[in-house]
C-alpha cells in the first residue's frame, strides 16, 4: 500500500476498512467475503493485543460452548 496507509511506527492502519478498500482497488480485485477466508485461518490472530477482541475471544465460549 504506496499510498501511506501504515506508518512505520504501527503495527496496523488507523483506518483499516479503507485502507483493505484500497489495496483491493489498487490489485483490481473484487470485494467479496471469500478474501477474508485465508486471513481467518492464519494463526497471527493469537499474537493480537486488542482489548476488544481479546474480549471478545473470552466470551466466545461462554456463549459458544463446544460440545464433547
Amino acid at each position: 500500500m504506496a499510498q501511506g496507509w501504515l506508518k512505520q511506527e504501527q503495527a496496523k492502519p488507523e483506518r483499516p476498512k479503507e485502507a483493505f478498500l484500497a489495496a483491493l482497488q489498487e490489485a483490481r480485485t473484487v470485494r467479496s467475503a471469500s478474501l477474508h477466508q485465508p486471513m481467518a485461518k492464519r494463526r497471527f490472530l493469537k499474537r493480537c493485543r486488542d482489548e476488544s477482541f481479546l474480549e471478545l475471544k473470552r466470551v466466545l465460549p461462554t456463549w459458544f460452548p463446544l460440545k464433547t
